[in-house]
Formats: structure tokens, C-alpha cells, sequence
């Protein structure tokens, strides 16, 4: 195995584990619903204290936040760092043709299929929204550099390897669907 393909892989798997972790703490959070600070602080005490006072909802942990190839392919005045109408093979290497010559806004209504060129559908609509999610004036903190965006993609679509090229759609699927911060601009 190859030193690019190893590092993939190592990459998805650390993405897996983050997307675990943040599933994780969501549900915690929100089975127990309520300031667990608070609580710890109390049965520390042995005097009695008032009751804490609810407290506003936690903002999300740097790096915690995605939004989705809808959210994208609808709010294109909130796209920064990027343009609709720049094609896919611009930003992305070693793609299908057909595919790296549509615009990246086309991308984000790829369908996918069961071909190697759907894999790479697949791949690239959730990288488009990667893409986005990535550029640092977005809004948008997302666990991934648009550097490691492209690596990770150029990196998979190389492999010609459909399980690398869905494995890697779906770790960045999982980070798209972390919470979108914001309401188009």
C-alpha cells in the first residue's frame, strides 16, 4: 500500500472517530439535558446551594460544524472562497471527464449510482460541500482545512478503488451533517 493511500485511510479513520465522538456527546448532552458542571459542583458541597439556573444551550466545539450539499446547492449567496459556476476539476484532480467539467453547484445534485463513476458522483457531491464548509471566511467550523479537503478527495478518486472512493464520501457526508451554523447570507 501506498504512502497517499495509507495516509487516506488514516485520515478517514480519525474523521470516523470524530463524527463518533460528536454522536456521542449530542446524545449525552441531550439524554441528560442539563449543565453537568452544575451538577458536579453541587454534590461536591456539602452545603446546600440554590439550583443553577438554566443555562442557554451550548454553542457548539470548534471544529463541530457541517453544513449539507442542500444547504450549499440552495444559499449559493452564502459561498465563499468559491464561485457556482467553477468546475469541479478546478479545485478537484483526476476525476471522470464528465464529471470534473460540470460546475461545482451541479456537483451538489450528483445522484451517485453503482459504477465507479457513481462513486465518484457520490464523492464529489459531498466534497463540494466540504469544499465549502472548509473556507475559513464560510462561518462554518468545520473539523477539516480545505487543504485536507482536497488531499482527501484527489486522494480517494486516484485509488479507482470504489470502497476508498465511498468510505471517503461517507466520512465527509457524516462531517456535513454536523450542524450548519448558518442562514445563508
Amino acid at each position: 500500500m501506498n504512502r497517499g493511500r495509507i495516509l487516506t485511510l488514516a485520515l478517514v479513520v480519525l474523521v470516523l472517530v470524530a463524527i463518533g465522538h460528536h454522536q456521542l456527546v449530542q446524545m449525552t448532552n441531550h439524554a441528560l439535558n442539563t449543565n453537568l458542571v452544575a451538577v458536579a459542583q453541587a454534590y461536591q458541597s456539602p452545603s446546600p446551594s440554590p439550583s443553577p439556573s438554566p443555562s442557554p444551550s451550548p454553542s457548539p466545539t470548534p471544529g463541530n460544524q457541517g453544513c449539507t450539499p442542500g444547504f450549499w446547492k440552495t444559499h449559493t449567496g452564502a459561498w465563499q472562497c468559491f464561485i457556482p459556476t467553477q468546475t469541479v476539476n478546478s479545485v478537484f484532480t483526476g476525476a471522470v471527464p464528465a464529471l470534473g467539467s460540470a460546475t461545482l453547484l451541479q456537483a451538489l445534485s450528483f445522484q451517485g449510482g453503482s459504477t465507479l463513476q457513481g462513486a465518484e458522483e457520490i464523492l464529489l457531491r459531498a466534497a463540494v460541500a466540504a469544499l465549502l464548509n472548509s473556507c475559513a471566511s464560510s462561518g462554518v467550523d468545520y473539523p477539516l482545512t480545505t487543504a485536507q479537503v482536497i488531499t482527501l478527495v484527489d486522494d480517494a478518486i486516484a485509488s479507482g478503488d470504489r470502497g476508498t472512493i465511498l468510505g471517503v464520501a461517507a466520512a465527509l457526508d457524516g462531517l456535513n451533517n454536523l450542524g450548519c451554523p448558518i442562514n445563508g447570507r
